[in-house]
């Protein structure tokens, strides 16, 4: 039996979010275990076990917890002496981990850990799930003086390192790989870059009942003409901004009593709350923060609509999942979201004119997207990404490569 050891930067697998760490979660889940024996392995800590059975853990310790709601924690874990010394650990712990963890087959969802596993002989898989690599996500995160952070300057070296250097490079949709490799035009290895699309378990999707009674338990109106969900954290690349000027424009242009629904936080809430309060759409809209996944799932069976009017989209599981739950789905015309979404057929692609996404809403034939949805999820399920996951690690066996070019 070969042996395979997932890595990431922090935290742990779980199946709440998306990401890298939520393929990794689906990947240790479904795994042919007659052949691969599966761990995982990050700054956190280590487990041989499915995430949810192990008692490792992703928020920290008690005092950390506490600490990052002191004023001051910003300012310190931005410092770059603590960045400094961050990346030293980060170091110390991955190169003892790559000497530790003796495995047939890296397979890693973040730059960092891959190049001390790649020295140590390991058959490498790195995954790379960001928008045009780390370090250009990194860049375009708002973070300030970022060229001079330590971490920044260390992860972009990996970078380059774990893609020359890896046995294979994977990514979930031709758009984030072509992304890539125009944002690194000089970076080798092309020829060793393949796509094996992202996917959703289908059946859990099913698995879970419509149930209206959760509208009630997030106190959200039932008595709304139009209800749309929206899943996104508050960050610009998601531009919720478009979204709310398109709602005012359903309630306000078109007379429809509406609501909209996000499930997501992040440092955009405040700007958002206020847009809502000035728009004078307080009854029409409703933030629920982060919530449990498969409250996620009974919200996209219990709401008439998905919306997502992201910018620099790479591959969004949830827009899976919202196919797979059988409701109407509309995303913006953009990156991975044209792998998807056939305009007209499962979905509608969404342009960046706030009139025109609410009429495009208003008039849309929901009941015909719905009826064609949950077939057009299935080339992107997990048991066709994990399939494409062991035919790669197979073959990376069976040639008996340690180390790319």
């Amino acid at each position: 039996m070969n042996s395979v050891l997932y890595t990431a930067l922090t935290g742990i697998p779980s199946k709440h979010g998306g990401g890298g760490k939520r393929i990794i979660h689906d990947l240790m889940l479904h795994l042919d275990r007659d052949r691969f024996r599966s761990a995982f392995c990050s700054f956190t800590g280590y487990t041989e076990t499915v995430p949810e059975d192990t008692g490792l853990t992703a928020g920290g310790n008690m005092p950390e917890h506490w600490m990052r709601r002191l004023p001051f924690h910003d300012a310190v874990t931005r410092s770059n002496l603590y960045q400094y010394l961050y990346a030293y650990r980060l170091r110390r712990q991955f190169r003892a981990a790559a000497a530790r963890y003796h495995v047939d087959i890296l397979h890693a969802h973040h730059p960092y850990p891959t190049p001390f596993f790649i020295d140590a002989g390991t058959r490498t898989v790195l995954s790379i799930h960001s928008k045009g690599g780390m370090a250009n996500e990194m860049a375009h995160s708002g973070m300030e003086g970022y060229q001079n952070n330590p971490v920044f300057r260390e992860i972009a070296r990996m970078e380059r390192y774990a893609v020359a250097h890896a046995d294979a490079v994977t990514f979930p949709s031709h758009t984030s790989r072509d992304l890539f490799l125009r944002m690194n035009p000089s970076i080798p290895g092309a020829e060793r870059m393949e796509v094996i699309h992202n996917g959703i378990d289908v059946d859990s999707v099913a698995a879970v009942p419509r149930s209206p009674e959760v509208l009630v338990r997030y106190d959200i109106r039932t008595d709304a003409q139009l209800t749309l969900l929206n899943i996104a954290d508050h960050n610009a690349q998601k531009n919720i901004p478009l979204l709310i000027t398109a709602l005012e424009r359903i309630v306000r242009v078109h007379g429809n009593d509406a609501m909209l629904i996000n499930a997501g936080e992040g440092q955009e809430t405040p700007r958002l709350r206020e847009q809502v309060r000035t728009a004078g759409l307080e009854r029409h809209v409703r933030f629920l923060g982060r919530i449990p996944n498969e409250d996620i799932l009974r919200l996209l069976k219990s709401t008439d609509c998905f919306v997502l009017t992201s910018r620099d989209v790479v591959f969004d599981l949830v827009v899976l999942e919202a196919l797979a739950a059988e409701t109407a789905v509309f995303v913006s015309d953009d990156g991975g979201n044209r792998e998807i979404i056939t305009h007209g057929s499962n979905g509608y692609l969404l342009g960046n004119d706030a009139d025109e996404i609410a009429r495009m809403i208003i008039g849309a034939d929901r009941d015909r997207v719905r009826s064609h949805a949950l077939r057009s999820v299935q080339p992107f399920t997990v048991r066709s990404m994990v399939r494409s996951y062991e035919t790669l690690y197979e073959r990376l066996l069976s040639a008996g490569v340690k180390g790319g070019a």
